[in-house]
């Protein structure tokens, strides 16, 4: 039996991995990680220039205006975040388009979904600002003779600020959301962007979203 090549990498698949193959898969794992930690090649993933969200249908009033602030990162515009191999090294995940572009309209579409109104904040002063942060993105497998973990986490941070007469409140929401799918014996890129999706689309919908409408229900 061939064993697998040390740098082996990860994605999501149903079908179980038969046992004997998955002992030679994390043997050659722990026998090769010693030669393949540090910094790898980056990898391009294949993430949508937006999300989409269904329309909420509880939403009866008239649009809420929401000014929306450019979205802040840590890294450059391309940089999604990090994949973590099983062997100890990392490689920056890549997307060709501009990350702030792609989740500042995923924010706006979850806006819009929920009954906001969102524009731009071209000016200083406004009744309702919302920014968004992304803190981290880290896919990462880990490995040893008994276990195979896969984990994905997506850390971002919501700054909300209600101006109401003389009166200004300024709530800081930090999401922390992860996903830890079936690990799998082969890499596909396609799969650390559909984690990326599906993480960002929940912090909007779970954390950011709830918090805005507390918000504006109390002060209204």
């Amino acid at each position: 039996m061939e064993h697998p090549p040390f740098n082996l990498k990860w994605r999501m698949a149903s079908p179980k991995i038969p046992v004997f193959r998955t002992m030679a898969l994390l043997l050659g794992l722990l026998l090769g990680g010693a030669c393949s930690t540090g910094p790898q090649p980056p990898i391009f993933i294949d993430m949508p220039q937006t999300l989409t969200f269904s329309p909420s249908t509880n939403k009866n009033t008239e649009p809420v205006p929401v000014a929306v602030l450019p979205v802040v990162l840590r890294g450059d515009i391309h940089t999604a975040g990090l994949l973590y191999h099983t062997t100890g090294g990392t490689s920056k995940l890549l997307v060709e388009h501009s990350l702030t572009e792609t989740v500042r309209k995923s924010l706006e579409a979850s806006l819009k979904s929920e009954g906001f109104k969102p524009y731009d904040a071209s000016t200083k002063h406004h009744a309702l600002v919302v920014r968004m942060e992304i803190l981290t993105f880290e896919d990462r497998v880990r490995a040893n003779l008994l276990h195979v973990r896969h984990k994905a986490i997506l850390k971002c941070r919501y700054v909300i600020i209600r101006q109401n007469g003389e009166k200004t409140i300024r709530v800081v929401k930090t999401s922390e959301r992860e996903h830890s799918p079936t690990p799998s014996a082969v890499f596909d890129s396609k799969v650390p962007a559909k984690l990326l999706d599906s993480l960002l689309k929940e912090s909007l919908e779970k954390d950011l979203i709830p918090a805005l409408e507390r918000l504006v229900r109390e002060e209204s």
